[in-house]
C-alpha cells in the first residue's frame, strides 16, 4: 500500500477523532483538516488529548490537498498508525464518559 494512502487514512482518523471530542465538549470549529488549529481548538477548551496527539500536526499534508500534490516528505508509517490509533480509542474513551 502507497505511504500516501495511510498517510492519509491516519490523518483522516486523527482529525475525526479530534473534531469528535471538540463536538462533545460544545467547542466550535469550522471546516478545516488543519490538525494543530484543531488540537489548539482542544487545548483552549481544557481538553488534554494523549501524547501521541500532541504533536500530531505532521500528519496534515496527508490531508485532502495531499491527493492532488506530492507529499513533502516520507511518511512515518508507525507513527502515523500509532497516531491514528491512539487518537480513536482516546475519542472512543470520550463518548463512554
Amino acid at each position: 500500500m502507497d505511504d500516501d494512502v495511510v498517510g492519509f487514512h491516519a490523518q483522516q482518523a486523527v482529525e475525526k477523532a479530534i473534531k469528535a471530542a471538540l463536538f462533545l465538549r460544545g467547542i466550535d470549529f469550522p471546516k478545516t483538516h488543519d490538525l494543530d488549529f484543531l488540537l489548539a481548538r482542544l487545548g483552549s477548551g481544557g481538553l488534554v488529548v494523549p501524547a501521541e496527539l500532541e504533536n500530531a500536526e505532521w500528519l496534515s499534508p496527508w490531508a485532502a490537498q495531499l491527493r492532488y500534490d506530492e507529499a513533502a516528505a516520507p511518511l512515518n508509517r508507525s507513527a502515523a498508525i500509532a497516531a491514528a490509533t491512539s487518537a480513536v480509542t482516546w475519542a472512543s474513551s470520550l463518548l463512554d464518559r
